[in-house]
């Protein structure tokens, strides 16, 4: 106990105990002793973190080793060191291929380390079925993009949600790693802007449609992509067009009015009559198409979706819209007039 107390102290002072490095290392080193405590070892030298000459090869040497604990404390220590350890990244690499225990810490070094070469094993490593592989890798992948030239262009292919073989939610979006990947590259913002506003005007319907629903998670602070969603509301594929649509009224809702011909023609997607919401006033056009979603249509998909989202349209459209809600409470169907009132 001493021991394991003693290594730890020494890490919490970081540089200053330098001097104590020498021994550590040795007791690194010394396999018969108690996993715990050269755990402890390996995580203080990376809190010391110098001469990192000495205290990285050390750690390399212990990614290796038998017990579980001390290739955890040797990964944790090498993140700790950050760059300079930028020599373990092989041996970090190694630890992701056989969806090991410690691969979590391995990418947590690698995202510390910096090393955009890393890039290819963790987007193989994302792509594992194991979230205790994949989200680590995913989590390393962010902070390594907004350095490196590849991470965003590779990321994108995997984010098609309608290719074969690709499981669908209810709602029709993707699950499992397509999701995955789209919350990482929304996740970075406008450092992934540029290459979805690229990916737009790809010859794979599935990449196109892909990033103008990931454009549209990020937002406003994808406005640059306006125009490429504008030009794209003519896509030959009506899913790729709608996303477009979809995605133009999340980013800028005031640059949106072009695309409200094609919502009002969606209408039975409940995500069109959410997107003519938030364009607001300027989707007037809409508002006999949205009247007319207010009804129940027997055997519709999503159809309780696509009532509610219609009233909140008429809602949002506000004035221009009133003299069709106020017809409406005239309505033979109770269920017309309640959601009508409700949108008055």
């Amino acid at each position: 106990k001493g021991g394991k107390e003693a290594a730890r102290v020494l890490g919490l002072m970081g540089p200053r105990a330098a001097d104590g490095v020498p021994a550590l290392i040795a007791l690194l080193a010394q396999r018969q002793r108690d996993a715990e405590l050269r755990q402890r070892a390996a995580i203080a030298l990376g809190l010391i973190g110098t001469p990192s000459a000495d205290i990285v090869p050390a750690l390399i040497a212990a990614l290796k080793d038998d017990k579980l604990q001390v290739r955890q404390g040797a990964a944790e220590g090498l993140a700790w060191i950050g760059p300079p350890a930028r020599e373990a990244v092989p041996a970090l690499v190694a630890a992701l291929k056989d969806d090991k225990p410690e691969v979590s810490a391995a990418c947590k070094a690698l995202a510390r380390i910096g090393d955009a070469g890393a890039a290819p094993a963790l987007l193989a490593a994302l792509q594992s079925g194991n979230d205790k592989v994949a989200d680590p890798a995913g989590e390393a992948l962010w902070h390594l993009a907004p350095s490196s030239r590849v991470i965003v262009p590779a990321l994108i292919p995997l984010a098609k949600g309608h290719a074969q073989g690709v499981p669908l939610r209810s709602d029709g979006h993707p699950q499992g790693m397509p999701l995955r990947v789209r919350n990482l590259l929304a996740s970075l913002g406008p450092t992934a802007v540029h290459d979805l506003i690229t990916a737009v005007r790809d010859e794979d319907a599935g990449v196109r449609q892909a990033a103008a629903e990931v454009l549209g998670m990020i937002g406003p602070a994808a406005r640059k992509a306006v125009p490429a969603l504008a030009g794209t509301l003519k896509d030959k594929s009506p899913p790729v067009a709608l996303a477009a649509a979809l995605a133009l009224a999340a980013i800028d809702p005031t640059r949106a009015r072009e695309a409200v011909p094609l919502l009002t023609d969606s209408l039975d997607n409940p995500y069109a009559a959410e997107a003519l919401a938030e364009i607001g006033p300027d989707a007037r056009a809409a508002v006999p198409a949205l009247i007319a979603a207010l009804k129940p249509r027997q055997g519709a998909a999503n159809n309780d979706a696509v009532r509610v989202a219609a009233r909140h349209a008429l809602a949002c459209i506000g004035a221009p819209a009133v003299p069709a809600l106020s017809d409406a409470l005239k309505d033979k169907d109770e269920g017309v007039v309640i959601l009508a009132a409700e949108a008055l």
